[in-house]
């Protein structure tokens, strides 16, 4: 399982039963990822970024240049962390309310199903709130679009099949 941030990964590392390895490792047989809407995930990492810093250094958000794309791992992007991977041998799976059951359906690989689900803790913190309506409105769209063109590219084709 390729752990990419934002992607669910807290939720899969949570309750996963294997155990997370060295995903760059030549032996394994088939490499296992969600993979996002690069744009909402760079809404949802940006938002975290600076919520973040806001709340725990005292950062005055505005001052943080929303031009600058990657500002942590939460907004790298995700074909970076699978760039190493034998395509062959990777299985993507789009980001979406209902990717822990079909991985669990797929590969039995949960503990346990029975509070399983991803925590969206921006839809009910309302500080977070407003730091989510900040980016929005201050985020260079097209910019970010043409930074993650690979990954929008990538996440089409999960998608479409």
């Amino acid at each position: 399982m390729v752990l990419i941030p934002k992607n669910a990964s807290t939720a899969i590392s949570t309750y996963i039963a294997w155990k997370p390895t060295d995903y760059k490792a030549i032996n394994r047989r088939t490499y296992i990822a969600v993979f996002r809407d690069p744009v909402d995930r760079w809404i949802s990492g940006a938002t975290e970024y600076l919520w973040r810093g806001q709340n725990f250094d005292g950062l005055d958000i505005t001052t943080v240049d929303l031009d600058r794309i990657h500002l942590d791992k939460h907004t790298a992007p995700q074909h970076t962390f699978i760039d190493m991977l034998d395509p062959k041998r990777t299985k993507l799976y789009p980001f979406g309310p209902d990717v822990l059951k079909q991985l669990q359906d797929d590969w039995n690989c949960f503990r346990s199903t029975a509070h399983i689900n991803i925590v969206n803790t921006i839809n009910t913190n309302e500080s977070k709130i407003k730091v989510r309506d900040y980016v929005v409105a201050n985020a260079n769209f097209n910019k970010i679009n043409d930074f993650y063109a690979k990954d929008l590219e990538i996440f089409r084709l999960t998608t479409s099949t």
